[in-house]
């Protein structure tokens, strides 16, 4: 089932998680940057896109879910939960979110 489609450029993409993330969930957003080893999480997105898109369930599967869970919760008035779940995110069920990902023609890396 498609949620949503979203059509917004990066620097959009680059304010939910880079700004409003920390701002409004400071505890979501250390969840969110802690799933990515320290070296990446300089350039977030970029590491989540490489990441989201490896072919390695053990590295796209916790990868998938920390960044469906972390939109999730931005995108709900009055969200349920505004931490990630360590547990849910070893989940070996499908996620959709990869499967989105490898439709998109122009990778988020790209300016």
């Amino acid at each position: 089932m498609l949620r949503a489609t979203f059509l917004g450029m990066r620097s959009e993409i680059e304010t939910a998680f880079n700004g409003a993330l920390p701002r409004f969930f400071p505890g979501l957003s250390e969840d969110f940057l802690g799933q990515l080893p320290a070296e990446e999480r300089g350039r977030p997105l970029d590491a989540y896109w490489r990441r989201i898109l490896d072919a390695d369930p053990a590295v796209h599967g916790p990868a998938a879910r920390a960044w469906h869970d972390t939109e999730r919760i931005l995108s709900e008035h009055t969200p349920g939960r505004t931490r990630l779940d360590p547990e849910s995110l070893k989940s070996n069920s499908a996620c959709p979110v990869r499967h989105s990902w490898k439709r998109i023609i122009s990778p988020m890396t790209a300016s």
